[in-house]
């Protein structure tokens, strides 16, 4: 099976290719401009002779391109017979009621992001053979993530304030791969499995907690007295910090999924991070 991944974002790229090489897999990254045409994109997909398409393109920023991207993608793909697995986000809920949303619950975005994701499931939900994945905020060693602005702030020193309040369930770049690795391995078998799921880390966090167990791997590292690094709680909540929960058992049910905790990635994701410093 040839895989074509389109996606602009290196953290997922990386991961996932990764992890498809690993397992020798053909899998080409494509990161084309949201702009180009339906042409260009038909060029991509005919060039490479593609079996299926990852599309990353709900990873990171979403935009009103990404949106116009994914109705491209979806007439080409479908023109082509060409089953689509899509990365979403919880941000079609607005999870204000704290529980885990399943699969089957009406979308309520809060946020503009959150009405793009939504917009662009609708686009991929009307190909006949599609799979959409929910998850959670990514970090790993690469690229902009919320690991990474953390560790940039630790290392400016002085009071780092979070807010205890609202929990999320980060989930690594890793972690991700892995899920989206053993969806393919079981679709490629023949499994009528399309629809939609939602994986996640399996304990959910607050950004103070988050921030406290990663200071913690970091103080190996970093001279926190130097640095005079102190982690306080924020006055506020952090409004861009909390994010819907998703349950993740249909997941489990249909391919064996379980869930991983972020915990059991962070030690080695940072780790990395400052072994890559010392070896540029």
């Amino acid at each position: 099976m040839k895989i074509l991944l389109i996606s602009s974002n290196p953290q997922f790229a990386d991961a996932l290719g990764e992890r498809f090489t690993q397992r020798g897999r053909t899998c080409v990254v494509a990161e084309p401009e949201l702009g180009e045409g339906e042409q260009a994109l038909a060029n991509l997909l005919s060039g490479f002779d593609a079996d299926m398409v990852i599309s990353g393109i709900g990873i990171g920023n979403v935009d009103e391109a990404a949106r116009e991207f994914a109705s491209l993608l979806v007439k080409v793909c479908e023109s082509r017979h060409i089953p689509i697995v899509h990365i979403s986000g919880s941000q079609v809920f607005d999870g204000m009621d704290g529980g885990r949303h399943r699969e089957e619950d009406p979308a309520l975005p809060a946020s503009r992001r959150g009405a793009l994701l939504w917009q662009i499931e609708e686009l991929i939900r009307s190909m006949p053979q599609h799979l959409i994945l929910r998850t959670g905020p990514m970090f790993s060693s690469r690229g902009d993530n919320l690991l990474t602005r953390l560790l940039a702030e630790f290392r400016h020193g002085g009071s780092i304030e979070r807010s205890p309040h609202g929990q999320t369930c980060p989930i690594s770049a890793d972690d991700l791969a892995r899920v989206v690795s053993a969806i393919i391995d079981q679709l490629s078998c023949g499994a009528d499995c399309w629809g939609t799921y939602h994986y996640s880390s399996s304990d959910p966090v607050s950004s103070y907690q988050f921030a406290e167990i990663v200071l913690a791997v970091a103080s190996q590292y970093l001279d926190t007295e130097a640095l005079k690094l102190s982690l306080d709680i924020a006055p506020e909540k952090d409004t861009q910090w909390p994010g819907p929960l998703l349950n993740c058992d249909k997941i489990r049910n249909t391919f064996g999924i379980k869930q991983m905790p972020w915990r059991s990635s962070i030690n080695r994701v940072i780790q990395q991070i400052f072994e890559g410093e010392l070896n540029e």
